[in-house]
């Protein structure tokens, strides 16, 4: 049998996943950041007003994602290791 089509789907309809902001606290959470969710949705809400995500990635590449967290953890009050963390939640 030959594979004619492939469907990948993270988005509640196959797999449930959770959302960003709690995905974002269990990795802070490792390496013992302590933040709650609401504060990284209110962190990225405000981020995502300064950003057109679309064209950072087009113009960054990957790039983007660690300048873009590098922003989350300064919202959210994070002072060490940040270019450590921000490449962790990429």
């Amino acid at each position: 049998m030959q594979i004619k089509a492939v469907l990948f789907d993270l988005g509640w309809t196959l797999v449930n996943i959770m959302e960003s902001p709690e995905i974002n606290r269990r990795i802070l959470e490792t390496y013992r950041v302590d933040v709650a969710a609401n504060e990284i949705s209110k962190a990225l809400k405000t981020i995502e007003r300064e950003y057109d995500i679309f064209e950072g990635m087009i113009q960054m590449g990957d790039d983007f994602w660690t300048m873009f967290n590098l922003k989350l953890l300064e919202e959210i009050g994070v002072q060490e290791n940040k270019e450590f963390l921000a490449k962790k939640i990429f």
